[in-house]
């Protein structure tokens, strides 16, 4: 998050390319440079956001295919009410609210990259279509090349 007052200073961008300088592999390799600190197991290719993505894919995320999780409701543990504008909203209509199960019904490919787990996408769909089901999470994906 970015205070109001300094929001469109490209400030998102600039994390971002400070984080591709010292966690990306390639850029590092192709700069000629070392890696600085002490965490070289975490330099690689990109990395994972977990949360609601859609403001970001102005910055280069897409969605993780198959990464969604799920909030699965049981007698023993009822999830709480979802509320949407002053209404009661299914589990089923929080789904069909952010693109689930259509997204992956469409027929259309995944975003280019092999970080997508593609086996888990029929269980997403199965489970974007359980009323005891509740999305959670999004992953979204931003590659350093």
């Amino acid at each position: 998050m970015v205070a109001r007052e300094h929001r469109g200073q490209g400030l998102a961008r600039r994390l971002l390319d400070a984080i591709v300088s010292k966690y990306s592999k390639d850029d590092i390799e192709a700069r000629g440079a070392s890696i600085e600190h002490s965490q070289h197991l975490l330099c690689g290719r990109g990395f994972w956001q977990i949360g609601d993505p859609p403001w970001l894919s102005r910055l280069g995320f897409y969605l993780r295919w198959g990464s969604e999780s799920f909030f699965i409701e049981h007698d023993w543990a009822p999830l709480p009410p979802i509320f949407d504008h002053g209404r009661t909203t299914s589990n089923l209509e929080y789904n069909r609210a952010f693109g689930l199960p259509l997204r992956y019904e469409a027929g259309r490919p995944p975003p280019q990259s092999t970080e997508h787990i593609l086996d888990r996408v029929p269980t997403v769909i199965r489970l974007s279509q359980d009323p005891r089901a509740k999305l959670q999470y999004f992953q979204t994906m931003f590659d350093f090349v």
